[in-house]
């Protein structure tokens, strides 16, 4: 009896970790989750049998995890708001996988941070499966959004889904979860900003450039360089997912070489219009006119999208030209970035403004996060015989590898 209980449980154990490689996880995801399922459940069982019963503690932490993390906040806490809106994104042609974006209403009570992620359960598809998907919308936005690409038989089902003509689905959520290692909060150390993103990695830069230039326009964060690289395959995802949310540049109050005059402020009476003081010359009793303090300076915000196919159609149409607020995007076809280039430039660019540190969010295929993460060590400058220049690259990373 003894042996027939041990086999089974070595068995059922081994059978999990081989289902656990990552090309089972990620080309069939029901497999592994339902072959878990079967499988743990008879491991218990045998080990009640084998006489193992301390078994039952670990039982009771899952089954107590299980009904605070899905039954109360998913079914509960976030259920007043779950009707989220489908719609697909980048079908270009039949060798590339479709996205799917979700939006919903930002439900009473979901506090989130830029870069983190929920999990995410849809009952018309399962109502067991919860998947782990980055927020790519800001916190301070009204709507919370996800975009996904169809990457195995989950996904493929949302995209069948969303592909039927339904608009609007059922969604079950919790979390949120993670968060960045690099101290974004500390707007003193970090003026400087990479953004990396790989391919559907970009709803992860997404949400952290989002915040940032919403925290630097309306709150007065400073932030003196945020570049965004993004690599993609075909030109249909900057198009159908504009970068950092189609962000254009702040207009100025005033025309280039027109005087300052109340003729020539805008009227728009949402725009923020200078507050001028007056004083009085005690001598001539006359008053005279404060001009407002000037501005705090704008960041420079640079887009360079990669797009990585040489047979691209419309190459002609594609702009590649800046203006030089820095406020287009760049477009390089054909070509994949230099990611030792880039760092080289976003160095100088500290050093000639005096910063010391540099902050790099990636988000990609394991290859390319690995590529950074290089670039970012041999970059960052030694402080033996640096001659007083310290420039460090503090480096972040997100791989979607499950």
């Amino acid at each position: 009896k003894t042996n027939v209980t041990g086999t089974l449980l070595v068995i059922s154990m081994t059978a999990m970790i081989v289902l656990s490689v990552l090309p089972v996880r990620r080309v069939a995801f029901q497999l592994w989750l339902y072959s878990h399922i079967i499988l743990a459940t008879t491991a218990l069982i045998v080990c009640f049998l084998h006489n193992v019963t301390t078994v039952v503690f670990v039982l009771l932490w899952w089954v107590l995890d299980l009904s605070i993390r899905y039954l109360l906040m998913a079914a509960f806490r976030y259920h007043a708001v779950s009707t989220a809106t489908l719609e697909i994104l980048c079908h270009e042609g039949e060798n590339d996988r479709p996205i799917v974006q979700i939006t919903l209403p930002k439900p009473d009570g979901f506090d989130y941070l830029p870069g983190q992620f929920v999990q995410l359960a849809i009952p018309s598809i399962s109502l067991f499966q919860y998947h782990p998907v980055s927020i790519s919308s800001a916190p301070h936005e009204d709507t919370v959004t996800f975009q996904i690409r169809a990457l195995g038989d989950w996904t493929d089902c949302l995209v069948d889904l969303a592909a039927s003509g339904t608009k609007q689905t059922t969604v079950m959520m919790e979390g949120p979860y993670g968060a960045l290692s690099v101290d974004l909060d500390d707007p003193q150390r970090y003026k400087t900003v990479l953004l990396v993103g790989g391919g559907i990695g970009n709803t992860h830069c997404e949400s952290v450039g989002k915040s940032l230039l919403h925290d630097h326009e309306c709150h007065g964060r400073p932030l003196t360089h945020l570049r965004y690289v993004w690599t993609v395959r075909q030109l249909s995802m900057p198009n159908d997912m504009p970068p950092l949310g189609g962000y254009q540049p702040p207009q100025p109050l005033y025309a280039p070489g027109t005087p300052k005059t109340a003729a020539s402020r805008s009227p728009d009476p949402l725009m923020r219009q200078p507050t001028h003081a007056t004083e009085v010359d005690d001598a001539s009793n006359s008053m005279h006119s404060i001009p407002p303090p000037p501005p705090p300076p704008q960041a420079t915000v640079n887009i360079d999208v990669y797009c990585t196919r040489e047979d691209v159609e419309d190459a002609a149409s594609v702009d590649n030209g800046h203006d030089d607020d820095g406020g287009a995007i760049r477009y390089h076809l054909g070509i994949r970035p230099d990611l030792d280039a880039i760092l080289e430039e976003m160095k100088e660019t500290a050093l000639a403004n005096g910063e010391s540190n540099v902050a790099v969010i990636g988000c990609g295929p394991g290859g390319m996060m690995e590529g950074l993460r290089d670039a970012c060590r041999k970059h960052s400058t030694s402080v033996v015989g640096c001659g007083g220049k310290v420039v460090f690259f503090d480096f972040h990373t997100e791989r979607f590898e499950f």
